[in-house]
């Protein structure tokens, strides 16, 4: 059965003003989204039409407005209605025959700092629904499985904690030769076979097992072999599962090779020499390509950040060293990244708050880098892009200077307790 029934919304509303509509219009969990229990693993579980609810609610406070291909917004429909086409998704997803299928998703291009785009492949709403349940349902699974020389897409896990693990790794261990290499078109290279083998690792229940699969392979089902949609609540942890099954433990098992960070498709290498990475690199795209992927080889060569003037860009930022401490910079791909998302900032239904929350979010980042002598141009350079935009007159409400010292307040504490470094 595939997403169809999600069209017909004078169905949905006729159906949503029994006796449980009016339940779930008077009882409305809260949009604070509250795991399921620790052991409660099951499709029931997960399909449970109040659970699906919930996390509805929650995508509706916090995801993306954008439409699916059906062209339904969270704003069009009440949540009676909301929770009616929610009980026709779980009676599809539990019923014997296994009747769900996702709609396909609609693709999206969104632009490169760098130039060029990336497709993003956007579910209708119910899909996110039932995706972003299964996903959280499995978080703490995936999790555990992970190694720690995994960051992103994990939970309590950011940028500054790779940052300030490199910084002990580079001080602490002399390695400061730094190569970066990442993953060709990681996402639409990931093997379907393959990544539901990863799930099937963690997961038990032969229900979950088979959503799970329905969700990966989409609309197009057994057709489809290879690539999964980046967009898509799952594909993060899929992608995640996978290179560490393929990269990060078979690398790391190697007693000679130096330690590897990755964030995503994103690889970072400490070296003690330029000949220990260059050996590290080919048996990185070694392993690689014998599970279906590639390094894009920028022919970034090694960089020794004790070299004068050396840096390297590392999501973003621009390190170097000074004695012994790492030093962070605002690299020029995330200058072009704040320009780019105020542009699309019009994009949106409200486009002066998604400004105001793009500056505050990227300021909260990368006000880390603003310290040295360069931080009045670093202020002066985000009024510029606001103005740029549009959104000039919105600069004084965001207080730019109390958000970058609260940033590098609080990089100097990830610095101390992930690192354990003295400031």
């Amino acid at each position: 059965m595939s997403a169809s029934y999600l069209f017909n919304r004078r169905s949905i509303r006729s159906q949503a003003t029994g006796s449980n509509g009016y339940y779930l219009r008077r009882h409305r969990p809260r949009a604070a989204r509250t795991p399921l229990l620790e052991g409660s693993l099951s499709l029931e579980t997960i399909a449970d039409p109040e659970n699906l609810l919930r996390v509805y609610r929650w995508l509706k406070a916090t995801g993306g407005l954008a439409p699916g291909i059906d062209g339904f917004r969270f704003q069009k429909l009440s949540i009676t209605e909301a929770a009616e086409a929610l009980r026709q998704v779980s009676r599809a997803i539990c019923n014997p025959d296994r009747r769900y299928r996702p709609y396909p998703a609609r693709p999206v291009l969104i632009g490169k700092p760098n130039g060029g785009h990336r497709e993003l492949r956007i579910g209708n709403i119910f899909d996110r629904v039932v995706t972003a349940a299964v996903q959280e349902a499995l978080a703490s699974r995936v999790d555990q499985t992970l190694l720690p020389c995994c960051y992103g897409y994990r939970p309590r896990r950011s940028v500054w904690d790779l940052l300030a693990d490199l910084e002990r790794i580079i001080t602490l261990e002399g390695r400061y030769v730094i190569t970066t290499e990442d993953v060709r078109n990681a996402f639409p290279s990931v093997p379907i076979a393959d990544a539901i083998g990863d799930f099937r690792e963690i997961v038990e229940d032969e229900g979950v097992r088979w959503l799970v699969e329905t969700l990966l392979r989409g609309a197009a089902g057994l057709h489809r072999t290879i690539g999964i949609d980046q967009g898509s609540a799952i594909s993060p942890a899929a992608l995640n599962l996978r290179l560490n099954s393929c990269l990060d433990r078979p690398y790391s098992a190697g007693p000679n090779n130096p330690p590897m960070l990755r964030w995503a498709d994103d690889l970072i290498l400490p070296c003690i020499g330029v000949p220990e990475a260059q050996a590290a690199t080919q048996i990185m795209a070694r392993l690689l390509t014998a599970a279906g992927f590639e390094l894009k080889g920028h022919n970034n060569l090694p960089i020794d950040l004790r070299d004068e003037g050396a840096s390297r860009n590392v999501l973003g930022f621009d390190l170097s060293i000074r004695g012994d401490r790492l030093m962070l910079a605002v690299h020029e791909e995330a200058w072009r990244s704040l320009a780019l998302k105020l542009d699309q900032a019009y994009e949106t239904g409200n486009p002066q708050r998604t400004a105001m929350d793009v500056v505050g979010g990227w300021l909260q980042v990368y006000g880390a880098g603003f310290g040295g002598v360069g931080a009045e141009d670093n202020v002066g350079r985000v009024i510029s892009e606001m103005v740029k935009t549009g959104f000039g007159e919105f600069v004084p409400r965001l207080k730019l200077g109390d958000v970058i010292s609260m940033s590098q307040e609080r990089w100097e504490r990830t610095r101390r307790l992930v690192g354990g470094l003295v400031v």
